[in-house]
């Protein structure tokens, strides 16, 4: 099948249009940078887990037993996985 072939060309000066390497490594660089932001949401969010969890074990009697126990156990799990996840990070950088 033989027939005209479309090519579509860039618009602009091809002197200003971006090589496809150059255009890969930017998409590299954003999506890096978009995951640590994320990454910083979520210790964010663990910080903020274990702050509550904490709070609960402070007013002890306030709160049943089973409670305690889960906030106690979030407290020592959250707090491990948090460090976990920065020693990852420092690694990737």
């Amino acid at each position: 099948m033989d027939g005209p072939t479309l090519r579509i060309l860039p618009e602009g000066d091809p002197k200003d249009a971006e090589t496809a390497a150059n255009r890969l490594r930017r998409l590299k660089a954003e999506l890096k940078a978009a995951a640590l932001d994320e990454v910083h949401v979520l210790e964010s969010a663990m910080d903020h887990l274990v702050e509550v969890a904490t709070d609960v074990l402070r007013a002890g009697e306030a709160f049943p037993p089973g409670v305690l126990e889960h906030c106690r156990n979030l407290v020592e799990e959250v707090s491990a996985t948090r460090k976990s996840i920065g020693l990852l990070m420092q690694r990737a950088n």
